[in-house]
């Protein structure tokens, strides 16, 4: 048989620890991707992200070596395609519990019209990025065979 996962919202809780060993060293916080499909991406926007040039070489996951084209026998390099991953990531942020603004305030996530508030997105978006186990259970979510397709 072949299996579909059809589930695009998926809530990911993380756990982050200052290592200071105080007792508000340990924050919980949650962030929930509602994974947007392709048909549903701003075209407009994303040609704009994958307008970035900046060459970025392919690495090989399981020898961590540059994958070599095997016609040219050169690195393979792509442009602007990571950043198209990322805008594809970030806008499937739709939510997060436990984050709060530089002065302790829940960061809301839409406005009163029910609107994602594009700069809150950016920013949750940016600092979880530099937690490395959430954000590859994130990309494997969304790229993977198990979560999601």
């Amino acid at each position: 048989m072949f299996k579909v996962n059809p589930v695009r919202r998926i809530k990911f809780p993380a756990v982050h620890d200052d290592g200071l060993g105080k007792d508000d060293s340990v924050i919980e916080y949650s962030v929930t991707f509602d994974f947007v499909i392709a048909e549903d991406l701003d075209y407009g926007k994303l040609r704009g992200v994958l307008e970035d040039k900046t060459p970025i070489t392919i690495i090989d996951p399981k020898t961590n070596e540059p994958v070599i084209d095997p016609k040219t026998k050169e690195p393979i390099e792509t442009a602007g395609m990571l950043n198209g991953f990322y805008f594809a990531l970030r806008t499937s942020l739709v939510e997060w519990d436990g984050i709060v603004d530089t002065d302790g305030n829940p960061l809301p996530f839409k406005d009163e019209g029910g609107k994602i508030i594009e700069a809150n997105q950016k920013a949750v978006f940016e600092a979880i990025r530099v937690d490395k186990d959430l954000f590859e259970k994130i990309q494997l979510a969304y790229s993977g065979h198990k979560s999601k397709n």
